[in-house]
């Protein structure tokens, strides 16, 4: 595998491409609100509330994985909560909305099984939803509310910022659906105290940015990110480490159920770091925040330099 053929795989990945879809909806609601000032287009919306905020995040399971219904559910639940985390807020409670053809009764029973077991694992509620009986196909979406008391948000990224990627070493490898699952079959309060990181993190201000990596994988997730901070950025892919079985092209681009991107101040990273590395959670420093709105590639010898397949200036 060498530079241009990841570069080719990123650019032809179909979970960025969908992503590409987010922007001119967004431009719609600009002047409703606006972008930043709510947190349109970021890992969760938020509106200020008194002394703290309220945050709300939706998603929906894309449509292979609904196949594994009982998985599927908890997916749901931990996609949305990675959202509130990676926002600086604690998750709360959630209303979901389930889509079920003529017979498919036992299906939707397995969904619900398993947003409840995610509900129970992360520690949240749930407040109700819809279920939209005889649909043509299969679907399933969540809201969640959170609270934060301050934010982080994907807008904060600056030229200079190194580019951190933390995730959890520990996990197993669905090839199949591409995901690294090391969350449902881990005791909960691990669980918790890795998520009680990122509140320390957006507390202490330790972070200008962050994004939870989506299923577009790490580099989609920092096209996303660098985007919509109006920045671009230089990546070394040689200093992304990767679990033992997981190739380097499937790692790029899969989900990781504990996977967070964050753009740091050099001079707070080595405290940023440490505090991963108790919890016994994986770091790589891999890049960092340029001013040129391109994407620098770097593999060895080998450079490339392409545009942000997300850049609103390309649409």
């Amino acid at each position: 595998m060498n530079l241009e053929s990841l570069i080719q795989l990123f650019q032809d990945n179909q979970a960025t491409k969908r992503k590409v879809a987010i922007w001119p909806i967004l431009q719609i609601f600009q002047d409703n609100g606006g972008v930043k000032d709510y947190g349109l287009g970021d890992d969760s919306g938020y509106l200020r509330n008194g002394d703290h905020y309220l945050l709300l995040t939706n998603d929906a399971i894309r449509e292979e994985l609904l196949e594994k219904p009982g998985y599927a559910g908890f997916c749901a639940v931990t996609v949305a909560v990675n959202d509130i985390y990676a926002t600086g807020g604690i998750p709360l409670a959630l209303v979901n909305c389930i889509h079920v053809p003529e017979g498919d009764d036992n299906w939707a029973q397995e969904v619900a099984q398993g947003i409840r077991e995610g509900c129970r694992f992360h520690g949240i509620l749930v407040l109700g939803g819809h279920v939209d009986y005889l649909s043509k196909s299969r679907g399933l979406s969540v809201s969640l509310i959170g609270r934060a008391s301050k934010l982080m948000t994907t807008y904060g990224a600056s030229p200079g910022d190194a580019l951190l990627f933390v995730y959890d070493p520990e996990g197993d490898w669905d090839e199949e659906m591409l995901i690294w699952d090391s969350t449902s079959q881990r005791d909960e309060e691990r669980i918790g105290d890795n998520y009680g990181l990122l509140l320390e993190i957006a507390e202490g201000e330790l972070a200008t940015a962050c994004r939870d990596v989506s299923n577009a994988g790490l580099l989609g997730t920092l096209a996303m990110l660098v985007e919509a901070s109006g920045v671009g950025a230089w990546v070394d892919l040689t200093r992304i480490t990767k679990p033992e079985g997981v190739s380097v092209e499937q790692w790029l681009f899969c989900y990781p159920s504990f996977g967070f991107l964050f753009t740091v101040k050099p001079e707070k990273m080595k405290g940023l770091k440490e505090l991963f590395r108790l919890q016994g959670l994986e770091t790589c420093c891999f890049g960092e925040v340029r001013e040129e709105k391109e994407l620098t590639f770097i593999w060895g010898d080998e450079e490339i330099c392409v545009d942000n397949p997300l850049s609103i200036s390309q649409k």
